[in-house]
């Protein structure tokens, strides 16, 4: 496992258009895994918070992962292409 090549955004890419393949998210997550917790420091206006786990997907995640959105909206290729900001909690 610590040998292996890890895959990349055009590998993500590639295996959407094999016929066999319904859906790819291509995600990147920031934390310590051996900790299972964040490693970041998020500030918003006057509020922080510490541990913070980064994280961001394509918009295929909807259909790759079983999430059932509790407010907002999911983003889509547009916004993916646009590199919009959307506001989302999952359930």
């Amino acid at each position: 496992m610590r040998t292996r090549k890890e895959l990349t955004f055009d590998d993500a890419t590639a295996m959407r258009d094999l016929p066999h393949v319904q859906a790819v998210t291509a995600g990147i997550r920031y934390f310590l895994p051996e900790f299972g917790t964040g490693t970041y420091v998020v500030k918003y206006g006057d509020r922080k918070t510490k541990n913070t786990i980064l994280e961001g997907d394509t918009a295929a995640v909807k259909d790759v992962y079983d999430l059932q959105m509790m407010s907002g909206r999911w983003f889509s290729e547009i916004d993916d292409q646009r590199r919009r900001q959307c506001n989302y909690s999952w359930l």
